[in-house]
């Protein structure tokens, strides 16, 4: 059991597009207190107009995505924090990142314990028998031919007291897209078998259309089943909901600041041009000047010395 004091925050962001997600995801694992537990959940509908492929940090273009094509449509690609595969983040896309110390999971933060820790904790949102499981590190489904369909990703990344998993849950799947813009890996599951991106992948709305009546039914079910976790470990539960005009944004805004200017060796998540090099300053940097001016500002500061600072457990 842990401390009454301990506390697990679920930050709802609806939109929130996933370079923005990312960087706040790095600032909370970089900045924030190794026994601080975080939950973000996000769905895609902001991001229609502007797919976005995400490598992991040693993710090369030229090998996992068709570059030409991604320029051509103005796709932009961005290099996150955490090593895994390469994703499509579009509308069809649902994402469930936990930053948890290894107090509220109780293994050790490397990579197959947690991968056994968070495919039983999935398997009470897909209920049994759902056909939802693990293979080979992939969440996927048997169909009724027995093959496995892919249907979430994941990636992770760990330091001695604290991981994170990202789980990005395919709600569709657009094929036309997919195969524009990503490339058959090299490296694959052997269950692929070498399939296409359609022969391999299949959405939850297919694959569960009795279970969750929308994406949004999905991200409730994470919820409440990690919540149920929280409560048996003896963690306080609190959310927070973040939108482009809540003021609770400027908050967090303050870590990434804090990340991308404070502590700049830190940071790894970028947007990265056909070679994976990190873009030049004004395109990566105009954002994050930004939010430093907002974390600077006289506003910013009441807000975090009346309200935040110790409720969240935040470091700034």
């Amino acid at each position: 059991m842990t401390s009454s004091a301990s506390v697990l925050t679920f930050l709802r962001l609806p939109s929130l597009p996933i370079f923005q997600q990312l960087l706040l995801e790095e600032a909370l694992y970089r900045t924030t207190p190794p026994q601080a537990a975080w939950v973000l959940l996000n769905w895609g509908a902001g991001w229609a107009a502007k797919p976005t492929v995400v490598l992991g940090i040693s993710g090369k273009p030229q090998q996992l995505v068709h570059v030409d094509n991604a320029t051509e449509d103005g796709i932009p690609l961005v290099r996150r924090y955490s090593g895994g595969g390469t994703v499509l983040v579009d509308e069809n896309v649902l994402l469930c990142s936990m930053i948890l110390p290894k107090s509220f999971t109780g293994v050790e933060p490397f990579p197959r314990p947690v991968m056994r820790w968070t495919g039983r904790l999935y398997e009470g949102v897909f209920g049994a028998p759902s056909g939802f499981g693990v293979a080979e590190n992939d969440y996927v489904v048997r169909m009724a031919d027995g093959s496995m369909r892919k249907v979430a990703g994941n990636a992770q990344s760990f330091t001695k007291d604290r991981f994170v998993h990202h789980t990005s849950f395919l709600w569709k799947v657009d094929d036309g897209r997919m195969g524009r813009y990503l490339t058959l890996p090299q490296r694959q599951p052997q269950y692929r078998a070498n399939r296409t991106h359609s022969d391999f992948l299949t959405g939850i709305s297919t694959a569960f259309p009795d279970t969750f009546s929308s994406p949004q039914a999905l991200l409730h079910a994470t919820q409440e089943v990690i919540t149920e976790e929280a409560l048996r470990k003896g963690f306080q539960v609190a959310e927070v909901a973040l939108s482009a005009s809540s003021k609770e944004l400027s908050h967090f805004d303050g870590l990434i600041a804090q990340l991308c200017y404070d502590k700049p060796k830190l940071r790894s998540t970028f947007f990265v041009d056909g070679t994976g090099a990190p873009l030049p300053e004004e395109a990566n940097g105009r954002y994050e000047r930004l939010l430093y001016d907002a974390f600077r500002s006289a506003e910013c500061r009441a807000f975090l010395d009346g309200q935040g600072r110790s409720d969240l457990g935040l470091v700034v």
